[in-house]
């Protein structure tokens, strides 16, 4: 778990106990373990994203524009918003960062996942919309939630969705 505001991640056992895992970030956020094992921590306000051994030892990975929520695909592609930017951006497994989606109708993307069609979804904290994006680049509306996004998460078949203003998952 990590917290905005603040510069640590923090561990959760199964009972509760929790501890610090690792630190030095700058509003780490949407937090994702990766396909070789390691943590990636986007450090916003840093600029950056972090690479945690399972150990809690931090590196650097890769210098971006304020990262906010990473999702790597099943080909180890990784996917990055960005928030302030309104951008979402992929980074390769030789770091080649290639800006995917920049613009409306993004309105501060901080969801973004795939099914296992491998159709790409991407949710705005500002507006609360979340789209399906068909044929490569067309954005559908799918959801649009009362107040801020939080986070997204797809299980089986359906998107769940944080609410940050009401405290609710849709």
């Amino acid at each position: 778990a990590s917290l905005y505001y603040g510069s640590t991640v923090t561990k959760i056992t199964l009972n509760g106990a929790t501890s610090i895992f690792a630190s030095g970030f700058s509003s780490p956020n949407g937090l994702k373990f990766g396909p070789d094992g390691y943590l990636y921590v986007p450090s916003a306000a840093a600029n950056k994203i972090s690479k945690v051994s399972l150990s809690g030892q931090v590196s650097d990975y890769i210098n971006i524009a304020t990262p906010s929520e990473l999702y790597f695909d099943k080909d180890g592609l990784l996917y990055v918003t960005n928030y302030q930017n309104g951008t979402i951006s992929t980074i390769d497994s030789a770091k080649n960062i290639t800006t995917i989606f920049s613009g409306p109708p993004l309105n501060g993307p901080i969801g973004v996942l795939k099914d296992a069609a491998g159709v790409l979804y991407i949710g705005n904290f500002t507006d609360g919309k979340i789209f399906r994006v068909d044929n490569g680049n067309t954005f559908v509306e799918i959801g649009d939630l009362p107040g801020w996004l939080g986070f997204m998460i797809l299980i089986k078949v359906n998107i769940y969705a944080t609410a940050y203003q009401n405290y609710r998952i849709y």
